[in-house]
């Protein structure tokens, strides 16, 4: 990837991220089931192309622990569906 693609990602990418990531935390911290478990999904979301974006940057750190946060957000919709479908 070129440069000027890559500064464009970087410049106009950081912010949908942004938004995706700030809709994961206010589903996620609904008191109804179904918003909290459709935020487990946006916050999984939101750290992969978070991942994505250190890709780019080549900050590997910040794309492992974006990796980890996207497991752990996987994690947390499919346990609460599967306990939202026993009730």
């Amino acid at each position: 990837m070129d440069l000027l693609n890559a500064e464009q990602i970087v410049k106009y990418g950081q912010w949908v991220i942004v938004i995706i990531s700030l809709l994961g935390v206010y589903l996620v911290s609904s008191t109804k089931p179904k918003s909290r478990l459709s935020g487990y999904i946006v916050t999984a979301l939101g750290r992969f192309t978070g991942a994505m974006m250190f890709i780019i940057l080549d900050l590997y750190a910040f794309v492992i622990v974006n990796i980890i946060h996207t497991y752990i957000g996987l994690r947390g919709y499919y346990k609460n569906r599967k306990d939202l479908s026993h009730k």
